[in-house]
């Protein structure tokens, strides 16, 4: 099994054990799952809230600091990732209502946050994730990966 982590947050957002696929010029990956609670305690997401207006200046600064990465692996793509993205964040503004937004185990709002869209017409939810934001690491087997995350939150408060 492969996890993706946040490149920021270092939390596991995602896994290859749900299908994705490209959407958004291939900057963005889709999947749709057959349970959407399965998927968001699988992966421990967490809702979060944003106004419209907080939403924009997440996703701004967000995709800014996103796009140094993309120009530092590879600088042709920056034009082709800035029309991409700037598109899909259009469509998500334009349709806010209809979107909710979860982020990782940690609660590192800086890091990227997972879209959970509108569903289909088989009634499955599309959660939506920019994949140059994720980092792909292979699963060790029996070592959990979530063990860091786990013993922080066990730790009692001072």
């Amino acid at each position: 099994m492969i996890y993706f982590r946040d490149i920021y947050s270092g939390d596991i957002i995602l896994s290859d054990e749900f299908f994705t696929r490209p959407a958004a010029g291939g900057f963005v990956l889709e999947t749709q799952p057959e349970s959407n609670e399965q998927f968001l305690a699988a992966l421990r997401l967490s809702e979060t809230s944003f106004s419209k207006k907080d939403l924009t200046s997440q996703l701004k600064l967000y995709l800014t600091n996103l796009k140094e990465v993309v120009c530092s692996r590879n600088p042709e793509l920056s034009a082709e990732f800035v029309a991409h993205t700037a598109t899909f964040t259009k469509e998500v503004l334009a349709c806010y209502d209809d979107y909710r937004f979860f982020i990782g185990s940690g609660g590192f709002n800086d890091a990227q946050m997972v879209i959970l869209g509108k569903a289909n017409e088989a009634g499955l939810m599309r959660f939506y994730y920019f994949k140059d934001g994720l980092r792909a690491e292979e699963a060790v087997p029996g070592v959990n990966p979530w063990a860091e995350y786990d013993a922080a939150m066990a730790e009692p408060e001072a």
